[in-house]
């Protein structure tokens, strides 16, 4: 996902837990969730669809 979105980036990665962020094209916070959060796919592709900018 981080390799298809220029705003789709893992932050806080320690090994087994990370989180998945998305953020604007001004560097503003949309999105995040952790690795382990049930659901966070769900709401990671609701989110990608409004918000995520492809890479070209």
């Amino acid at each position: 996902v981080t390799t298809a979105y220029r705003n789709v980036l893992i932050e806080d990665d320690q090994g087994t837990h990370f989180r998945l962020v998305i953020r604007n094209a001004e560097g503003q916070l949309r999105w995040r969730c952790w690795n382990f959060e049930p659901d966070a796919g769900k709401q990671l592709n609701s989110y990608l669809a409004s918000e995520g900018i492809l890479r070209q």
